[in-house]
């Protein structure tokens, strides 16, 4: 029917995801691989993800969560047992988080105190117009340099979540825009490097 509704995933149990998860278990063992638990922003649904990476450490599966940390600190601290490291996006200053209606208080308050007492790993997306300058990254870097961060990413512009706006109807506001240089992407590596942050270009 025109303009109904597309369903594009379906909801499932924790046992029915371990269940396709534990098919690869041999392969993660040969591989020091593991799963990565991420979203939108996964620790929304935060008992589902608990129950999940429970399952997983109790059979030896490494777990990663891939967060944009803008939820209360609890939900961290319930999962931090099961979890072999977090990815933590950061985008931009404070100001730059009210820009896209996000808590950028919360979100540096959480990153300060999960590095804290667990291996967690900065990735900053390069978004152009957004915070793809030398003030912005600087001052990410200084922050990043004042906590116990393991190691920053920072990730290249991409246009791959472009599909899912299309899918929705909705207006993609960086349909146009073009990626950073590997010139500027390694200009900005050197900002981090230069406050002895382990960094790497995604």
């Amino acid at each position: 029917m025109n303009g109904a509704r597309v369903v594009s995933g379906k909801r499932m149990t924790v046992d029915e995801v371990y269940s396709i998860i534990s098919q690869d278990i041999e392969f993660y063992a040969k591989s020091n691989g593991g799963v990565t638990i991420s979203g939108g922003e996964p620790l929304l649904q935060a008992g589902f993800c608990i129950e999940l990476a429970k399952k997983c450490f109790d059979n030896n599966i490494t777990v990663i969560i891939d967060t944009a940390g803008d939820v209360p600190f609890d939900k961290f601290e319930k999962i931090i047992p099961f979890v072999d490291c977090f990815y933590f996006d950061l985008k931009g200053d404070i100001e730059e988080y009210k820009q896209i209606g996000a808590n950028g208080r919360r979100i540096y308050d959480n990153l300060s105190r999960l590095s804290a007492v667990s291996k967690t790993v900065a990735r900053i997306p390069v978004i152009p117009g957004f915070n793809n300058n030398n003030k912005i990254m600087d001052g990410l870097a200084e922050f990043l340099s004042g906590i116990n961060i393991y190691e920053t990413h920072l990730l290249p512009f991409h246009r791959l979540g472009s599909g899912k706006y299309k899918a929705l109807g909705l207006k993609y506001d960086f349909e146009n825009c073009v990626p950073e240089s590997n010139e500027s992407m390694e200009c900005f590596v050197e900002i981090f490097v230069n406050k002895n942050i382990k960094t790497v270009l995604v």
